[in-house]
């Protein structure tokens, strides 16, 4: 059978090895003697809760390299994105796994993708269902800011398809390689401008089928950081579509979501 290389990026914040639901469960997958793993851990924590006693564990574990990197300059996600497939392509590596430090992997989530890519020839994009609060949040249609959760198996058939970050393997070519995260995006709006570029590019989004549970802070549900993460995401947002059209239909809708959000919070809400 062919052999698949796989470089996995972790990121890390403020999380000791047992609070990282991505890599204790990374740890239990049972993966194909074929896929060739190589995992890079970015902790971006202020003070290291990373022991060398861990990487060790991890490492006899997967049976594979581990790289870790402390930054507690908190590197944005794109920069640590970007290097991590400018890494993978100095190897000759062939696809990336971007994981952030709190999504919970079916123990047969690395071997789907392998089964997956066997009986798919093609540099698709994979992508798995991803679920926050038991709530298909992952992958999406995507319309302006507006998504509806897309349900379907196998290749995407419109060519909106996006997916958060978390979860999905980008295969190592030209194309992925040419792309180049704008400035005003650090950590909010990666996975946006990602997926614009690759259904630009007609890269096909292949749906795993499998599931993951993500603690995402992006989602009305997560009711303590939800507002916090509004905000950025909104600064992403007036960046992105600042002209013509899409700069007053994105006013005009934070103008609604503001009145929304201030019934729901009951209190004034100015977005």
């Amino acid at each position: 059978m062919k052999k698949i290389s796989l470089k996995i990026i972790v990121v890390l914040y403020n999380k000791r090895m047992g609070q990282s639901d991505s890599l204790l469960t990374l740890m239990k997958q049972d993966i194909d003697p074929n896929v060739v793993i190589y995992l890079d851990i970015h902790d971006n924590s202020p003070v290291s809760h990373i022991t060398s006693e861990n990487i060790q564990l991890i490492k006899n574990t997967l049976k594979c390299e581990v790289n870790y990197n402390h930054d507690p300059s908190n590197s944005g996600i794109s920069k640590i994105y970007a290097n991590a497939i400018k890494s993978a392509a100095q190897k000759s590596l062939d696809y990336v796994l971007m994981l952030d430090d709190d999504t919970c992997l079916p123990s047969s989530f690395i071997d789907t993708f392998y089964q997956a890519k066997l009986t798919n020839k093609s540099e698709y994009i994979f992508v798995p269902k991803v679920y926050c609060n038991e709530n298909h949040f992952s992958p999406y249609r995507a319309r302006f800011v507006f998504t509806k959760p897309y349900d379907s198996i196998g290749l995407a058939q419109f060519n909106n398809v996006s997916a958060i970050n978390s979860g999905t393997f980008l295969p190592v070519n030209k194309i992925i390689l040419e792309f180049r995260y704008p400035d005003y995006c650090d950590f909010y709006g990666t996975d946006t401008v990602l997926f614009e570029y690759a259904n630009k590019k007609n890269i096909g989004i292949f749906v795993l089928d499998t599931i993951l549970h993500h603690d995402l802070s992006f989602h009305p549900d997560n009711t303590s950081k939800y507002l916090v993460s509004l905000d950025r995401v909104i600064k992403f947002w007036r960046r992105h579509y600042a002209r013509g059209l899409s700069q007053l239909l994105l006013e005009l809708y934070l103008i609604l979501l503001s009145v929304k959000l201030s019934i729901k919070y009951k209190r004034v809400i100015k977005l």
